[in-house]
């Protein structure tokens, strides 16, 4: 059980940090960390020690509060109401990609989003 709350933990540092538009490098550094080890956080491989969750949350911007979304008192996670079944759907097909599968749809999305807002900068 353990195991399903620290990948949905991971998944919610994954969006939050997507969100804002920082890489798992650029996290990873504001953690004094190595990008592999956010990755390792994020797939819900290794475990977040609350001091940790606290120092991710500050660079996000967050309350560790956040972090536990869809998080349930009795450790289940809860089905995700802030997302649409098309977008969770999307979610579990992107988690199974390997990491340039992963890569190459995030270059292709953030194209897609800075089109679509008129901001011509690249990241």
């Amino acid at each position: 059980m353990t195991q399903v709350i620290d990948e949905q933990i991971g998944r919610n540092i994954r969006l939050r940090r997507i969100a804002l538009k920082l890489s798992q490098k650029d996290l990873a550094d504001r953690l004094e960390l190595t990008f592999q080890q956010v990755q390792k956080y994020e797939k819900g491989f290794n475990r977040i020690a609350l001091s940790r969750a606290y120092q991710i949350a500050q660079i996000l911007d967050c309350r560790v509060s956040d972090l536990l979304d869809g998080v349930e008192g009795d450790g289940l996670v809860a089905s995700a109401p802030a997302f649409s079944p098309e977008t969770a759907r999307a979610m579990q097909i992107y988690d199974q990609l390997p990491n340039s599968a992963q890569r190459a749809t995030l270059a292709v999305l953030k194209a897609f989003y800075a089109a679509h807002n008129g901001d011509d900068s690249e990241e």
